[in-house]
């Protein structure tokens, strides 16, 4: 699969992925809140932050939009 490319030559963050352990995690966020992160973990869904990127296990990213979507974590 051929990854796009922005207007400067490089990939979006949404079209960047890492592999740990084996298992594919796709760029998710920017600057995640704290909150948020400790939400996904408490779901069960496995996130790893590099820098100010926060990658999601592939598997995982329908779970993370209901996460998104109904704003439990900002409580």
């Amino acid at each position: 699969m051929a990854w796009s490319r922005n207007q400067h030559g490089f990939k979006d963050t949404a079209d960047s992925y890492r592999t740990f352990k084996g298992e594919r995690y796709v760029g998710w966020l920017v600057n995640p809140s704290p909150d948020l992160i400790a939400a996904y973990r408490a779901a069960g869904l496995k996130c790893r932050r590099i820098g100010d990127e926060l990658f999601l296990r592939e598997t995982d990213q329908e779970a993370a939009h209901e996460i998104n979507e109904t704003k439990e974590y900002l409580k």
